[in-house]
């Protein structure tokens, strides 16, 4: 079966042949960084600084839950949505690394 039959899937076709990249795909790719950045930041959290640097972290997960939200109205793909972060989850996820 061919992309006949689904038109974003059309459109994505013609617009990787012309080089670009559809606009939910480098919101994809900017989430992912941006989370991945978060958990370095959780990683490195100093005892002294712990309060302030936690508050940084936290406005840093709203910023990217922003970006999650526009992401899940304008992907195609029901199951590409992603789920909102969370700082106990984060912060859990990165104490279970170390």
């Amino acid at each position: 079966m061919g992309d006949s039959g689904n038109p974003h899937a059309m459109g994505n076709k013609i617009l990787k042949n012309a080089g670009l990249t559809p606009e939910w795909i480098e919101r994809k790719k900017m989430i992912t960084t941006r989370t991945e950045d978060i958990r370095t930041s959780i990683g490195a959290l100093s005892a002294r600084n712990a309060t302030l640097e936690e508050a940084e972290i936290k406005k840093e997960i709203a910023a990217v839950n922003k970006l999650i939200d526009d992401y899940n109205l304008t992907v195609p793909v029901l199951s590409q949505q992603r789920v909102r972060l969370r700082w106990e989850k984060e912060r859990d996820k990165v104490k279970g690394r170390q």
